[in-house]
């Protein structure tokens, strides 16, 4: 046994730990668990008030599965009221591809705010009634910092030898996305997961990124029609910590639990069933997000 593991030890030569670290690095595992380590020295500061829940918990909606990067909670303030879970997806980028802009959509849907650079937070959520767990979508606020459209932008830094060619954002929208479904299809499988004196559970999906956020105000609407260009300058795009963005899942995303309210327009069958709102966080941004969404994220029931 000696000779054959002093045989092994000595393949194990600089090229090939550096070889293994390039592809940890790539799938974001190290990324992953430093944010559940920031996270919990946050919590022991009493910073915030999540709990870690489960890593890599397994799921599955309309037939595919998948696995959640992270599940955290955050119990309800009183009895009878909302808990809160946090459904992450960490996203270590392709460095050459490491700047996500975002930018608003002038035009929405019908239902839409008054003012077109607002837009509603929403989030999915579970009501527990006399005949089981209905889902339903709620709007936590308004906000004027909600975008819509993604781009993945080259930066100067050279790119990894099998990375994404600007899926990036899109991938990680939909994985949370299926994240999100597939663990509701899971409690209301599981119910007694769920607390008696629990009545209302929300879900907060969130991508945690390495790339760098972007956005701009600039109004796509006024682009040329001959060309469909739209020009901007420097002082038209803003680095951000971390931003809302819009995103309409698609039907193979959802859970199956009956709706407790039904759209009654297109507007309101987009908005009420399949508009979700996602934060992505950068790495700077990770803590302000987890102190923030800990102690201010709020229902109308709990504020």
């Amino acid at each position: 046994m000696g000779d054959v593991m002093s045989d092994l030890q000595a393949g194990v030569t600089e090229q090939f730990t550096q070889s293994f670290a390039k592809v940890l690095n790539r799938h974001g595992y190290g990324f992953q668990f430093s944010i559940l380590r920031k996270a919990d020295e946050l919590i022991k500061q009493r910073k915030c008030v999540w709990e870690l829940e489960a890593c890599e918990f397994p799921v599955e909606v309309q037939g595919a599965g998948t696995r959640i990067d992270f599940v955290l909670s955050r119990p309800p303030r009183r009895r009878n009221t909302t808990f809160l879970y946090l459904v992450a997806e960490c996203k270590r980028a392709n460095p050459a591809l490491s700047r996500w802009c975002f930018v608003k959509a002038p035009y929405k849907h019908s239902s839409s705010e008054d003012d077109p650079q607002w837009d509603r937070v929403i989030l999915e959520c579970l009501l527990r009634e006399h005949d089981g767990l209905k889902s339903f979508a709620r709007s936590i606020f308004s906000s004027p910092k909600i975008y819509h459209q993604a781009v993945e932008v080259r930066s100067n830094a050279k790119g990894d030898a099998s990375g994404e060619t600007g899926q990036a954002i899109e991938n990680a929208a939909t994985q949370v996305s299926r994240s999100l479904n597939g663990f509701i299809q899971t409690l209301v499988r599981e119910p007694q997961i769920i607390l008696d004196d629990v009545k209302q559970v929300d879900f907060l999906p969130v991508i945690f990124t390495t790339a760098d956020l972007y956005v701009s105000d600039v109004d796509l609407a006024i682009a040329d029609l001959e060309t469909g260009n739209i020009e901007l300058t420097s002082d038209m795009v803003e680095p951000v910590p971390w931003l809302f963005y819009q995103y309409p899942l698609s039907p193979g995303l959802k859970h199956s639990i009956p709706p407790k309210i039904r759209g009654y327009s297109l507007a309101t069958l987009l908005q009420w069933e399949y508009l979700r709102t996602i934060p992505i966080v950068s790495s700077k941004g990770i803590e302000e997000f987890l102190v923030w969404s800990s102690l201010q994220l709020q229902t109308p029931e709990t504020q």
